[in-house]
């Protein structure tokens, strides 16, 4: 029997915000997934600042929810409350939230969540 996959993903983020540290990411829909790729392929050129500004808020606009803090361990906003927390992200919070993103829009058997298909 079909079976949709999961619609959101928890990401740990050791690497951007230290141990116990996660992000939740929508799975990408619609049109986004194009919009994704759109931005990505753009004249197969270097991203100008205003195709890599569009991706970035793309990529966070998918952000549900994080445990993550400022560098006072304050929480920090989601981009849902705060649209300019992505510039207030530093190089590897945007790494990271590149890496789930990804993750994100993998088919539902390259994230360990499918039986074998058989049966």
């Amino acid at each position: 029997m079909p079976k949709r996959g999961p619609m959101r993903l928890r990401v740990e983020t050791p690497e951007a915000q230290g141990d116990d540290s996660w992000i939740v990411i929508r799975k990408p829909m619609g049109v986004e997934p194009l919009e994704f790729r759109r931005l990505n392929n753009i004249d197969d050129q270097a991203p100008s600042r205003e195709n890599s500004r569009a991706m970035l808020q793309l990529m966070v606009s998918l952000i549900e929810d994080w445990n993550w803090v400022d560098e006072d361990g304050q929480p920090l906003p989601l981009p849902e409350s705060d649209p300019e927390i992505a510039d207030r992200l530093n190089s590897e919070e945007l790494t990271a939230i590149t890496h789930a993103v990804g993750k994100a829009m993998m088919p539902q058997t390259d994230l360990g969540n499918s039986g074998s298909g058989s049966g």
